[in-house]
């Protein structure tokens, strides 16, 4: 069930990748462009559960648009952060090894 759920975000990343590492201006985001739809796709399922663990108890009692909006949100933005770190740490490790 994992495999189906991460090949998506695997696809995207590898074409990200390939499409950055085509077009000479887009080769210095080849490595955030492989690694932010990954980590987006673990981020997002992980910060869903989190949450989901988090209300439960409580998630019945929740109004109708809450219940639909709060698990979405919960989704988008762990995934976003994330893929914001995933980016962030390819940057750090590039100036890292870049320097001379």
């Amino acid at each position: 069930m994992q495999i189906i759920y991460a090949i998506p975000f695997v696809i995207v990343s590898f074409a990200a990748f390939f499409l950055c590492l085509g077009i000479p201006r887009l080769r210095a985001h080849a490595l955030a462009a492989l690694a932010a739809p990954v980590a987006f796709g673990g981020c997002s399922i992980i910060g869903l559960g989190l949450f989901m663990l988090a209300v439960d108890t409580r998630y019945d009692s929740l109004p109708r648009v809450v219940a639909i909006g709060a698990p979405l949100l919960a989704y988008l933005v762990s995934g976003c952060a994330g893929a914001w770190v995933a980016i962030r740490v390819v940057q750090f490790v590039k100036h890292r090894f870049d320097r001379k």
